[in-house]
């Protein structure tokens, strides 16, 4: 767990952002392409921009998020979320859900599991196999 929790926003087209944390601005309207901020733990973060319409980036801690998996809701004039500690562990948890949704259930799941997500799947069978043979 990083020590800093560290937002940053950013765009091409981005003309104008305000970013405001717990209903204080902390950045006023500026012309940049882009912004870095500090939160901490259930800050609400409201993030405005002009022009509207664009889908700036936004990146947690160097990691680039989605919107929906991070639980950011989107407006055409503004981002706003409220930051979680832990936002690394919902996110890929989410991430593994929503993958397993996708691929869907061909019959054989161990095998979706294996050459997709690598993940509820085990293979105690074929350990035991290759432990008989050694």
């Amino acid at each position: 767990m990083s020590k800093y929790n560290i937002v940053s926003v950013n765009h091409s087209q981005l003309i104008m952002l305000r970013i405001e944390i717990n209903n204080k601005i902390i950045m006023p309207k500026f012309r940049p392409s882009g912004a870095y901020f500090l939160v901490n733990h259930m800050d609400l973060v409201e993030i405005f921009f002009e022009p509207w319409r664009i889908e700036p980036l936004v990146r947690f801690n160097q990691h680039l998020i989605n919107y929906g998996l991070a639980n950011i809701n989107q407006w055409d004039h503004k981002l706003g979320f409220v930051f979680q500690q832990d936002w690394a562990n919902d996110y890929f948890e989410k991430i593994i859900h929503y993958k397993k949704i996708h691929i869907g259930d061909s019959g054989n799941l161990d095998l979706n599991n294996d050459a997709y997500l690598g993940v509820d799947s085990f293979h105690w069978d074929i350990v035991d196999k290759l432990e008989k043979k050694i």
